[in-house]
């Protein structure tokens, strides 16, 4: 399944992407009402992916782009009725760019989520290695002597998941009156995972072959060519495991579909 949607997502993007520009190149010498459809529909698909809005308290997410992409189309479609073959074109780019945008949203982004078979609630943490940002090695079993809540960072592409560690971040002194700390396993290199500690106060540690992520069952995969949108990349699928201070897992959380986030909130009135 990571192959297939890495395939997908990559030639969703790749075709959006020549779409909107042949819609720019021909709005800079000519204007037109529908290649600026065409491009609102493309843009609205790319930006969806690279962009994710953050989530709703119900989990949900606003449907700005929606709204753009059926802007987009509706112009498209209203501008083809020109005579002239241009016209024409950018319909049937605007309707096509928002069938497959209608297609992605509803059957790519929202598979379900498949339980990691390995993280089993009051089973041991399964031995493994990560790095400070300045290099030096962390085994998994110096976890052990406190609560941890281990929150698997998918990467600083990730904007919505950007958005989760510092929902946890917001929430750190809460987690730490309860005798808990949360250590952010960023896939990132470790520069970026050092700016990301900068920022949010929180430790991080870099996961950035993936080697943790797959000894966790958490659906991390090395990288190749058709990994460069992240989906076949060393991320984890948004996951935080709540560990005790024997790093017996107690608590493993992940979202029921993919494109949505773990609460805090909920990891927190668990503890």
């Amino acid at each position: 399944m990571s192959l297939l949607k890495s395939a997908f997502v990559t030639a969703h993007v790749a075709l959006h992407a020549l779409a909107l520009a042949l819609a720019l190149g021909v709005m800079w010498t000519r204007p037109s009402l529908a290649f600026l459809g065409a491009a609102l529909v493309s843009g609205a698909s790319i930006a969806s992916i690279f962009f994710p809005l953050a989530p709703r308290p119900d989990g949900t997410r606003p449907r700005v782009y929606v709204v753009i992409a059926c802007i987009g189309m509706a112009l498209a479609i209203v501008g083809s009725w020109s005579t002239a073959r241009g016209a024409l074109t950018a319909g049937v780019l605007g309707t096509l760019g928002f069938a497959t945008f209608v297609i992605h949203r509803a059957m790519v982004s929202r598979v379900p989520m498949e339980r990691p078979s390995i993280l089993t609630v009051g089973s041991p943490l399964p031995p493994f290695e990560l790095y400070e940002p300045d290099g030096r090695a962390v085994s998994s079993r110096e976890l052990r002597g406190r609560r941890t809540v281990l929150v698997f960072h998918r990467g600083s592409f990730s904007l919505g998941s950007l958005r989760q560690v510092a929902a946890f971040a917001s929430l750190a002194r809460a987690f730490e009156a309860r005798g808990a700390a949360i250590v952010v396993v960023c896939p990132d290199r470790p520069k970026e995972a050092r700016a990301l500690s900068k920022r949010l106060g929180l430790r991080c540690l870099v996961d950035e072959q993936g080697q943790a992520a797959r000894a966790l069952g958490l659906g991390a995969s090395p990288r190749g060519p058709l990994g460069f949108l992240g989906f076949a990349a060393p991320h984890a699928r948004p996951t935080v495991v709540v560990l005790d201070e024997r790093g017996v897992i107690r608590a493993v959380e992940q979202p029921e579909e993919v494109g949505r986030v773990v609460e805090p909130r909920a990891v927190l009135d668990a503890l």
